[in-house]
């Protein structure tokens, strides 16, 4: 893209994408530098750094090869072989599969999928491995799923070790299963380096839960798996991922059973059953402003011209100025912060509204499933952004807005006719259950694990330097994700993986940096996770 010299505002994302390639590059360097030693701990842990650095500061790429090559080295040197011989020909069906997460919650939609992945997939057994979960609980929901299926839950980093010897540890325990499936975050190298040599393992497939952002290891694995067709587009053109190695799965959802009445719900969360309920339910960060407009903007006329109308949005915290909007809109727009408990809201739900300017296609999905429609608008018009909302299931029956004119004309109609928002919110909830639950997600599931049993293996990454663009999406991505947190505050989320040395000199640049001494980022990263547990117990008694 050619940024018009006159268009200031393009002009400024395209200053803001060369920072933060030129920071990209130079942690790279930094990272490529180590490997050059043979200081590969070091090097894979600044490559963490790189990617997470990349992931929250676009820098014109959404893959790396350099990184990933310098991985799939540290792995094949670094790991002692598991066989000197070749595989026996032939595949094993998928009986036992292999969930590899970097850390699960219990609130987001990547972790809500994995445990009805296994819940719903009934007749295989199914484990997990966390790499970095540390002392964090793990949600009851995945391990009732795991134990259903008949497999265990292990965390690799509450074992001492480093990212290396994780890695050994991870692909030694993955030769026991029949398919491999990565469900990890942006900078996860642990995986990258554990199934750099294929040898006597079964093949590897990659779930693209984050297809919106810089992202190492999706052209790392057998098969990428992606979620939404503008993801797996995307793969193609910008990841290194070749186009016979993409395969498609909707986000599974729970079957939903209404357990009260619209009415009832309504009148539970103190509402009146003539009220038309909105309803947004996102993380926080997706409701950022843009452009200086607060997401409650497009809703203040609407509510003006409708008393009855309320907008109910789960994800932002009440601060002072969600505060002032309830206040000036004598209530009829309320913010609830994040929180699990959220079936009342959506069963008392006339109309389901997206998060703006990032969109939310799990809540998107799981509103459609109470028979709500779904009205998201989209910031870069055209059917195959990923900036726009996007999933097997909806395609036909949501109303995808491209402007506040648009939106609001939208919610005018679904405001004033009940039998259009009645039929429409039927007909959406038909459509996503026929692809993303049940027996639709199972039949699609199953050809998955037909290509994972048949796909060649995977025998060379991308290769050459990283190519950086300034597409329009390029230019937009800051818009909407883009992140205030610091250099400083990346690298002490992967200091404590360094070895000594290493560690005590970034941690003498992150107390500089920062100002402030945190001696607590000197213990290793597997110590951590045993002191914060040791804590929780002293507290609970």
């Amino acid at each position: 893209m050619h940024v018009d010299s006159d268009d200031v505002d393009g002009q400024r994302r395209h200053r803001e994408v060369q920072r933060n390639l030129r920071r990209h590059r130079e942690l790279t360097t930094a990272a490529l530098h180590e490997f050059d030693r043979g200081r590969d701990e070091a090097a894979a842990v600044l490559a963490q750094t790189a990617a997470c650095h990349g992931y929250f500061h676009h820098p014109g790429l959404w893959a790396s090869p350099e990184l990933e090559q310098m991985l799939a080295t540290i792995g094949r040197r670094a790991l002692p072989r598991l066989y000197d011989v070749a595989p026996p020909l032939g595949r094993r069906p998928t009986e036992r599969v292999l969930h590899v997460l970097t850390r699960v919650a219990s609130i987001g939609g990547h972790s809500r999928m994995v445990w009805r992945w296994i819940g719903q997939d009934s007749t295989r057994s199914h484990s997990v491995v966390l790499t970095r979960q540390g002392a964090l609980p793990v949600p009851d929901d995945l391990e009732d799923a795991v134990r259903s299926r008949g497999g265990s839950v292990r965390t690799l980093n509450r074992t001492r070790g480093t990212v290396l010897s994780w890695a050994e540890d991870l692909r030694d325990h993955a030769r026991d299963f029949d398919l491999v499936v990565l469900h990890i975050y942006a900078e996860d190298v642990i995986p990258l380096i554990a199934f750099a040599d294929r040898t006597g393992l079964p093949p590897v497939a990659f779930v693209d839960q984050a297809d919106h952002a810089f992202s190492i290891g999706p052209a790392s694995s057998d098969l990428y798996i992606g979620l939404r067709d503008a993801g797996a587009r995307l793969a193609v053109e910008r990841r290194g991922v070749a186009a016979e190695r993409v395969a498609e799965l909707p986000i599974t959802i729970a079957k939903i059973d209404r357990t009260k009445s619209r009415a009832e719900a309504k009148q539970l969360l103190g509402l009146s059953a003539d009220n038309v309920v909105l309803l947004a339910v996102a993380r926080a960060p997706k409701f950022r402003s843009h452009g200086g407009e607060h997401y409650s903007a497009p809703f203040r006329e609407l509510v003006t011209r409708h008393p009855e109308v309320r907008l109910l949005v789960i994800g932002p915290e009440a601060d002072e100025t969600w505060r002032a909007i309830t206040e000036e809109t004598g209530g009829q727009i309320r913010a609830f912060g994040e929180r699990p408990d959220t079936k009342t809201f959506y069963e008392a739900a006339d109309i389901y509204v997206d998060s703006f300017p990032a969109i939310s296609n799990t809540s998107l999905l799981e509103a459609g499933c109470h028979s709500i429609p779904l009205v998201s608008r989209c910031l870069q018009p055209g059917p195959h952004t990923v900036l726009c909302a996007d999933a097997p299931g909806f395609a036909s029956q949501i109303v995808r807005t491209s402007d506040r004119r648009e939106h609001a004309e939208a919610l005018e109609r679904l405001v004033v006719d009940a039998v259009y928002r009645e039929k429409l919110g039927e007909e959406t909830k038909a459509a996503i259950e026929a692809s993303h639950v049940g027996a639709g997600w199972q039949g699609a599931l199953e050809r998955i694990y037909e290509q994972t049993e048949t796909i060649p293996r995977l025998t060379a990454l991308p290769t050459g330097p990283d190519l950086p663009r300034s597409d329009a999406l390029d230019l937009l991505w800051s818009e909407v994700f883009g992140s205030d947190i610091s250099l400083a505050d990346i690298r002490s989320w992967f200091v404590k993986g360094l070895p000594f040395g290493a560690r005590l000199r970034a941690w003498l640049e992150i107390t500089a940096q920062q100002r402030r001494v945190r001696p607590q980022l000197l213990v290793p990263e597997w110590a951590t996770a045993h002191l914060r547990e040791l804590r929780t117990r002293i507290r609970a008694r």
